[in-house]
């Protein structure tokens, strides 16, 4: 196969996979990193929705843990109803 068709086959069984798990009787949302895994995943819910996506991000005290950034950027990139909990900090440092 080429490149283009496996980036296209991926594609495809990605949407279909997103679309399958939104399928509900109850509003879905999605929790946001930030980080590529959740960040497509979101895109895909969007594109997918007639609704702003839900979705929601847990910030850390440490910086090193921190993604809320990262995840307030996806969320206002793919207009997404976004929360985010107060920091935490982290248990066992």
């Amino acid at each position: 196969m080429s490149d283009s068709d496996w980036v296209e086959g991926f594609t495809s069984h990605f949407k279909e996979a997103v679309n399958l798990r939104m399928r509900s009787d109850v509003p879905v949302g999605a929790f946001l990193s930030g980080g590529v895994d959740s960040s497509a995943v979101v895109s895909q819910m969007a594109a997918l929705s007639e609704q702003p996506v839900r979705t929601c991000a847990i910030g850390f005290e440490e910086a090193d843990y921190d993604e809320s950034d990262y995840a307030a950027y996806v969320a206002g990139r793919y207009n997404t109803d976004h929360r985010l909990t107060e920091s935490l900090p982290m248990i066992g440092n």
